[in-house]
């Protein structure tokens, strides 16, 4: 009886000041209610509740490969100078002169195929991630995800600093991050591949147990 009426008052005296100590202080709260509910075997109601995706590591290695994609577009790839045709940087999106007065100008549309492949594997990076419980599906969207960013690499080294190279008469710097950014997302989505099977192998393992 005496340890139900003190969990009773324990109940009124953390339901009253909830919200107060929540507004307050509201790692303090989490922690100290936490620990103390779980001594007192009492209903965890202040506990937030963690979402299954974002316990897998593989959503992590996901994301990287989203932001590797994105944060492409502020990184040159490559630079070529000559001292005839002038200076210029590669980006993803864009190639800039680094000259007042370029002798070269590029089209808007020069950049597109590289565009919307960098876009594409955000897309399927992002919707991967939502997808964790369907993890087949999820294993199918890496393949394509790691297809494109094969072919992106191979459009970004081969075809367009081959274009440079013939337009500029200069060999490129490969010595900036942006080259490295499409190599990086593609290990991550190599990794989040392995975490998936290595998920999808327990779950088949634990309905045979059963």
């Amino acid at each position: 009886m005496k340890s139900n009426r003190k969990s009773k008052r324990i109940i009124l005296r953390v339901d009253k000041n909830l919200d107060k100590d929540i507004k307050l202080n509201p790692i303090v709260n989490y922690i100290f209610i936490s620990v103390f509910l779980r001594k007192e075997n009492l209903p965890n109601f202040a506990m937030p509740k963690s979402h299954p995706m974002l316990q897998r590591i593989q959503t992590v290695y996901l994301a990287v490969a989203a932001i590797a994609c994105i944060v492409l577009y502020f990184f040159p790839i490559a630079n070529f100078y000559n001292e005839v045709q002038g200076n210029y940087k590669f980006f993803i999106c864009h190639i800039q002169s680094m000259d007042p007065e370029p002798k070269l100008r590029f089209s808007a549309l020069f950049s597109l195929p590289a565009i919307i492949l960098s876009l594409a594997s955000v897309g399927f990076s992002i919707g991967t991630i939502f997808l964790f419980k369907k993890r087949w599906l999820q294993i199918r969207l890496i393949a394509f995800n790691a297809i494109t960013l094969i072919v992106l690499i191979l459009v970004l080294f081969f075809f367009y600093t081959a274009q440079l190279k013939t337009m500029t008469g200069a060999d490129p710097d490969y010595t900036y991050p942006g080259m490295l950014l499409p190599i990086l997302a593609l290990v991550m989505l190599i990794l989040a591949n392995r975490a998936i099977k290595k998920d999808e192998h327990k779950v088949k393992s634990a309905d045979r147990l059963r």
